[in-house]
């Protein structure tokens, strides 16, 4: 049982077309993301149980320039294999590829933080962001579970801020790796927790829907 949470934020990662659609272009080069069936609305119960008692929520989503020039196939000369079989970026401007999910999109006080990076704190204004709105604990949701989300908490861990990753509302693309990173995540960084423990810490309807 999580305790009562000090300042709150709920924080939406990457939760784009290009990840998370079956037609995305994750799924095209044969990295389709696993245990997606549901995510967009657990998530979507969780914000929703933010809104409801006045609680800021964020967005992070990868956006590279248009020409590519900050994709790292264009920075490194040892690429991991997750770039293997993308020579160039699909999350550019204007591509629906980039967009949030239909059913997540940002209301107007929902603001996207965008990043050409794993971590969403990295060469973004999202700490002063969250400082901003005196913000103690993040709350992490989103994609993928062992890259971005992983990272992000890390990176949030060492702007001294609480964190929180809500387990059945992360998913990855290897089920091994994503087990992995929440265990590690639990015993270096922070909390991870269910949704409904989540909601409860916040004083949210555990039931709480958009519907």
């Amino acid at each position: 049982m999580l305790p009562s949470l000090e300042r709150p934020a709920l924080v939406i990662v990457d939760m784009q077309v290009g990840f998370v659609a079956p037609t995305g272009a994750y799924a095209r080069v044969g990295r389709p993301l696993r245990g997606a069936e549901g995510l967009a609305a657990r998530i979507d119960r969780l914000r929703d149980g933010f809104r409801r008692v006045g609680l800021p929520r964020f967005y992070t989503a990868y956006r590279y320039r248009a020409d590519g020039s900050d994709y790292p196939t264009h920075r490194h000369r040892v690429l991991p294999r997750a770039y293997a079989a993308r020579a160039e970026p699909v999350f550019v401007p204007g591509s629906p590829e980039t967009e949030i999910l239909p059913e997540l999109a940002p209301a107007p006080d929902e603001p996207v933080v965008y990043k050409n990076r794993y971590s969403g704190f990295h060469g973004t204004d999202l700490a002063a962001r969250l400082a901003a709105a005196r913000v103690r604990t993040v709350v992490l949701v989103g994609v993928l579970s062992h890259v971005c989300v992983d990272t992000t908490a890390r990176d949030a861990f060492a702007h001294d801020l609480d964190v929180v990753v809500v387990r059945d509302a992360v998913a990855g693309i290897d089920d091994r790796l994503h087990t992995a990173a929440l265990a590690n995540l639990e015993d270096t960084v922070g909390a991870v927790a269910s949704a409904a423990e989540v909601l409860a810490a916040v004083g949210a309807p555990v039931g709480s829907t958009n519907a």
